[in-house]
């Protein structure tokens, strides 16, 4: 199979009419030497959304010829794929992405932690430069966001250094571990936030088969419903009620079951509400969008209320969802409040999404606030948020049962007792309860610095981090 690539540099002319010329011949030049793959990189350069064009550009034109040209290969019996790349895939012109042209969208994210790890391996294994054993696990974990990219510039400049001392200072530098982690340190990744959160948004509007896409965004840690300490009360009721609507719809269609539209979580702050929204997109098989009420209120109400209809559009095209608004207070409050007035559209926008003019099937809603009455009520009405459930401060078997989380893989010396330490953190919040413990393991990083060898948390360790940690909330 013969294999084209063009790049629109190679397309783009000076002269009138001749890019048009050139695009043109790209493709008859395909049809009429099959087999063919023809690749079109950076085809943002010439496919972009002909609204945003001004003026006498001709990219339009040439977007145009692309169109023709990918009509022409899809309705002929030539053998030819075209294969179209791109880092910009928002400001594509959306007739390029309907099917018969564009039908397949495949999303090439930057690698994994085990795939960072085999790439380290790959330039780094075998070297006569490095020194000493390389925990390409502990590397991959350090370079999140790293593309592979990213990665073999940074191993080239540390290799490029090791020469320069070896020519120029006639002496050896090896590539060590601790080298490589202070590299990684002082390097940013290409890929930002904000490009990951618009390549995940992109995925979920033109992707076309309905995969899961679980977690949370950007590799922060998955987090499961045993690695939440106490809360079983909220954990249960969240599994039956978001679980079973989207795992067994025919059994709940069967029985008559009217299942729930949206569920509040609500409680004081510090208690796990969103990490039990972590958990929610762990274990249930369904895709998972999330938006911040506190990010959307940033903005001008209008603004909002858009990206809220985008958000149940995207997640009615990938059922089955679940849609997470943490705080939620802040883009729906009171609207017989003065300042709840300003967010009248966003919550219109809501509540007509809740009340199924567009049905909800396969979508499940769940919100989180730590000051529920300051919700417009008409929000946690029957078919709307109408499951409450209660995130409340730890009781004592509840904070045992977050300490035994929190200390669970860490060594404790004799004598310590996590029953008497549940006792004595009463009204600690699951948050404070988290401090406490680091607080204490902290001793014993201070102690092996110091060159003792004894890694195990004591119980003056925890006293010390009691007095911490009430010092800072008083």
């Amino acid at each position: 199979m013969r294999y084209v690539e063009v790049n629109p540099g190679e397309i783009m002319s000076k002269w009138y009419g001749e890019s048009e010329q050139n695009i043109k011949k790209v493709f008859d030049d395909a049809i009429e030497k099959p087999p063919t793959i023809l690749a079109i990189d950076e085809i943002d350069a010439i496919g972009r959304n002909r609204g945003d064009q001004s003026g006498d550009s001709v990219t339009p034109r040439l977007l145009n010829l692309i169109l023709m040209g990918m009509d022409k290969v899809s309705q002929g019996e030539a053998e030819v794929v075209v294969v179209g790349t791109t880092n910009k895939p928002e400001i594509l012109d959306k007739a390029l992405l309907r099917p018969g042209r564009f039908d397949k969208v495949i999303y090439v994210g930057p690698p994994d932690e085990k795939a960072r790890a085999e790439i380290f391996r790959g330039y780094l294994q075998r070297r006569e430069v490095v020194s000493g054993e390389i925990d390409y696990d502990k590397l991959a974990k350090m370079s999140e966001r790293f593309t592979g990219a990213d990665i073999e510039a940074l191993v080239n400049k540390i290799f490029q250094r090791a020469f320069y001392s070896k020519v120029k200072e006639k002496k050896d530098e090896a590539v060590t571990e601790m080298t490589l982690e202070e590299a990684i340190k002082g390097t940013r990744p290409t890929i930002g936030f904000s490009m990951l959160e618009e390549y995940e948004r992109f995925r979920a509007e033109y992707q076309r088969e309905r995969r899961i896409q679980k977690g949370w965004e950007s590799e922060v840690p998955d987090v499961k419903f045993d690695e939440i300490g106490g809360l079983e009360e909220a954990k249960d009721s969240l599994r039956e009620t978001i679980e079973l609507p989207l795992k067994h719809p025919d059994l709940m269609e069967k029985l008559k079951v009217k299942p729930v539209k949206g569920v509040l979580l609500y409680g004081p702050p510090g208690n796990g509400k969103t990490l039990l929204a972590k958990a929610v997109a762990t274990e249930i098989e369904a895709n998972f969008f999330v938006v911040s009420g506190a990010d959307l209120a940033k903005g001008n109400a209008g603004d909002a209320a858009s990206r809220i209809k985008e958000l149940f559009n995207m997640a009615k095209d990938n059922t089955p969802a679940v849609i997470f608004i943490d705080e939620v207070d802040q883009i729906a409050p009171d609207r017989s409040n003065p300042m709840g007035a300003m967010f009248v559209p966003v919550t219109t926008q809501l509540l007509a999404e809740l009340d199924g003019v567009k049905s909800l099937q396969g979508v499940m809603v769940l919100a989180a606030t730590n000051r529920p009455s300051e919700i417009d009520p008409a929000l946690l009405r029957s078919n709307r948020l109408e499951k409450h459930i209660e995130v409340p401060n730890p009781n004592v078997e509840s904070r045992r049962s977050i300490l035994g989380v929190c200390l669970r893989g860490v060594g404790v010396a004799d004598g310590v007792s996590v029953d008497e330490l549940s006792q004595l953190t009463a009204d600690f919040s699951g948050a404070k309860l988290q401090e406490f413990v680091n607080e204490a393991k902290k001793a014993v990083l201070r102690r092996a610095i110091k060159g003792e060898l004894d890694s195990s948390i004591r119980m003056e360790d925890f006293a010390n981090a009691l007095r911490a940690v009430k010092k800072v909330g008083d």
